[in-house]
């Protein structure tokens, strides 16, 4: 179906409307519909046709596709002025979320702001080059080299007594590992049966990763200790991860040493700005001064 997007959309429409609802008369071109005194223009229904996804623009390019759009913004219309006119703009609700939203353009306005000042005096000065990129894949291989990886899952509790016990009544049948992980792990993969994923060497605490390292697939080990607890663990699969390329991982590197260059330009850059600029650090008040001042502000007489 041409517009089987519609549906989805209409939320969406509905939702990026709130950023142009103000004062639809200021928008100029060839006037499509009014709602009483509101005129709702082409260069309205454009707008909103290109603030959607680019992969569903096209669609709605055509007429019958800006009809579509022009009965959405006639809805959104009738449904805004409604509101005014119950007088929902007094709401408790709607002004807590319109300083919010107010709140969060600020923000959005002093990131714009840093960002292309950052874009001139410090992205634009950092380059990555070819010799770079080698030599640290180079003084890094081992890094990039075929390594083991292990899938594993335990139990965690905090006494040996209680580990044992558990351990016992998987041994005997009692219980599945899964269902013992599930009810009596203290770890947060608890509710994962206790799945770790996939992990290599020295990503665990040393105790951990000797045991599961000496596993079998499918074994389970001992008690074993670690400064977490006491844990059980079933090894449940093993693979190799082959040796990296340095075209493999070319872009990788890039953004590890852009990164490092970016985070020491910019370091550099904000110690020119302190010493240009003036930057005091203030003792903290105490709650105490802070209500006095408050109280002293309350009773100062009026200036004339």
């Amino acid at each position: 179906m041409k517009f089987k997007y519609i549906t989805l959309l209409t939320v969406s429409i509905m939702s990026l409307s709130l950023l142009s609802s103000c004062n639809h008369g200021d928008h100029k071109g060839n006037s499509l519909a009014k709602v009483n005194s509101t005129t709702i223009t082409e260069k309205q229904i454009e707008e909103r046709i290109n603030r959607l996804p680019e992969n569903v623009q096209q669609q709605f390019q055509s007429e019958e596709g800006k009809k579509i759009i022009l009965e959405q913004v006639i809805n959104e219309e009738l449904l805004i002025q409604e509101a005014k006119k119950i007088g929902y703009e007094k709401n408790e609700i709607y002004i807590n979320q319109l300083q919010e939203f107010n709140n969060q353009v600020k923000e959005l306005k002093k990131q714009s702001l840093i960002n292309l000042l950052l874009k001139d005096n410090v992205d634009n000065k950092i380059t990555v080059t070819t010799d770079e990129i080698k030599n640290f894949y180079t003084e890094n291989k081992s890094q990039f080299d075929k390594y083991e990886e292990r899938k594993a899952q335990h139990i965690l509790v905090k006494s040996k007594e209680k580990a044992t016990e558990l351990l016992n009544s998987i041994k005997t049948n009692k219980a599945t590992f899964n269902s013992v992980a599930k009810e009596y792990s203290e770890d947060t993969t608890a509710n994962q049966n206790g799945n770790l994923g996939w992990f290599k060497k020295g990503d665990l605490v040393e105790e951990f990763e000797t045991v599961v390292f000496s596993l079998k697939k499918n074994e389970i080990s001992k008690v074993v200790k670690t400064q977490f607890g006491y844990h059980i663990v079933k090894l449940n699969d093993t693979r190799i991860v082959p040796e990296r390329k340095l075209e493999d991982v070319k872009e990788q590197i890039e953004r590890v040493l852009y990164n490092q260059k970016r985070n020491l330009e910019l370091g550099k850059y904000i110690e020119s700005l302190k010493e240009n600029n003036k930057v005091v650090e203030l003792p903290k008040r105490s709650e105490a001064d802070i209500k006095e001042d408050t109280n002293l502000n309350k009773t100062e007489a009026p200036k004339t």
